[in-house]
């Protein structure tokens, strides 16, 4: 009897930990492969936000000035405070230094760390800590591109905008054709809310700068796929406002 016990709390033990090691079993392969496999490599980190404004199958992009041609979803690189400092020092975060180096570029979290950081900087990124939130990032991000489009007078439309969660994606660590290091990101994706009429004509008007600005465009999803709109380029990264996976592989930058 006593044997049986014990056989059936093993027989219990054995499926929960495969129960949870499966629903587990991305954050598994990170910290093998940062652990085991590139425990010692370079790892350049990424942590982005993207907004999905769309309308009649066309999604919004906006001109990114350092994929020349290219045109990608509002958002961007998420920005740390000046007191993750001695955390991401801890980890041995470098920041990734960019030709084209502009003000607005600093405390971006975009980098390097060794393998064996991975772990805990994703620890750290999920807590929340001495970074921006999201939603933050959104804002910020979507009052500088308004700028850099030539749409300065709808900034003032932006700071009542609110935002719905859609999915995050985690990318690698893998390796990067051409590069010495390995890519590890993770890129969350918002809707806009639409819930009230003033909110309904900002992403009105959101749509309406597509249309009549020559540094945006709507594409629809066959174009997304395929990375072209009429003699325009779409950047990879337009990929995750459809779904999770990776469709192409992304355009070299300038940065």
């Amino acid at each position: 009897m006593i044997v049986g016990i014990i056989s059936s709390l093993a027989a219990s033990a054995l499926v929960v930990t495969v129960t949870i090691g499966w629903s587990n079993r991305r954050i598994l392969v990170i910290y093998f492969v940062a652990t085991l496999i590139a425990r010692n490599s370079n790892i350049r980190v990424s942590m982005a936000v993207l907004l999905r404004v769309q309308e009649g199958g066309k999604y919004l992009l906006f001109h990114t000035p350092f994929t020349p041609s290219t045109y990608g979803p509002p958002g961007g690189v998420v920005k740390f405070t000046d007191a993750a400092r001695p955390s991401l020092d801890r980890l041995e975060f470098r920041d990734q230094v960019h030709p084209a180096f502009r003000r607005d570029m600093t405390r971006d979290l975009r980098g390097f760390i060794p393998g064996r950081s991975l772990p805990a900087f994703i620890r750290w990124f999920q807590s929340g800590h001495d970074r921006e939130s999201s939603i933050d990032c959104l804002r910020r991000e979507l009052r500088e591109e308004l700028q850099e489009i030539g749409q300065p007078d709808m900034i003032g439309y932006t700071a009542s905008l609110k935002y719905r969660f859609v999915r995050s994606v985690r990318q690698g660590p893998k390796r990067v054709s051409g590069e010495s290091y390995r890519q590890f990101r993770i890129i969350e994706v918002y809707d806009l809310e639409t819930s009230t009429h003033e909110e309904e004509q900002a992403k009105k008007r959101l749509l309406a700068a597509g249309r009549s600005s020559d540094r945006a465009t709507l594409a629809n999803s066959d174009e997304i796929r395929r990375g072209r709109c009429n003699e325009l380029l779409i950047g990879a990264q337009a990929c995750y406002l459809l779904g999770s996976k990776s469709l192409r592989e992304d355009q070299p930058s300038l940065r």
